[in-house]
Parts: structure tokens; C-alpha cells; sequence
């Protein structure tokens, strides 16, 4: 299973709607047997530049405590591919950003 990051032309940023989907991706890979692996990438020239800073800039302006449970939950979906033990191997590179997932473009 390939999981792809796809907004190339901003480097692949974490957005909300990504967050979402990529969990949704994590739970049917999580629930089927007949995959034996994940490969995650990004398109473009870049996995992911990171967070969208355009989507959290409306942060800036609220309090943090008022926010906290909408970030956490933004990064739990992204870490939830920690959830399929034995499937996912990483590898860094030198031509990638560290950081995490967005806009997940799944291909089997």
C-alpha cells in the first residue's frame, strides 16, 4: 500500500482535511490482512514542508488553552500510522523534510 501526500505545489503541508483522511486511511490499512506493507511519500520535490501555516495562523489570535484539543487531535491522526505495528518502515532521506503526513492519495 502506497500512502502519498498530495499538495505539490505548496510541499505537501499538513492541513486539516488531511488529518482526516490520512486516520481514515490508517484504519482500513489497520483492518485489512491482505496488506503487508506501507510506503508513504509525497509528490512533488518534497514529503511535507510540515504544518500549513496559512490553516493555524487563525491560532495566533485565540488563547492556546482554547485550541489545545483541536492540535492534539490534528497530530494524534498523523501519528496513528504508529498504530500498524510490523507494517511501516521509515527510512530517511537527504532530500526530505522531517515532519509529518498530509492529503493521503492511497494506491494499492
Amino acid at each position: 500500500m502506497v500512502l502519498k501526500l498530495n499538495l505539490p505545489d505548496a510541499l505537501n503541508p499538513m492541513t486539516q482535511e488531511m488529518s482526516l483522511e490520512f486516520r481514515q486511511a490508517i484504519e482500513q490499512i489497520g483492518g485489512d490482512p491482505g496488506i503487508k506493507g506501507v510506503i508513504l511519500t509525497g509528490s512533488g520535490q518534497a514529503f511535507s514542508a510540515g504544518g500549513n501555516l496559512k490553516e493555524m495562523q487563525h491560532r495566533t489570535e485565540i488563547p492556546p488553552f482554547r485550541h489545545k484539543e483541536e492540535v492534539r487531535q490534528f497530530y494524534r491522526s498523523f501519528l496513528s500510522i504508529r498504530n500498524l505495528d510490523g507494517l511501516v518502515k521509515s527510512k530517511k532521506s537527504r532530500h526530505s523534510c522531517e515532519s509529518s503526513p498530509p492529503q493521503a492519495d492511497r494506491t494499492t
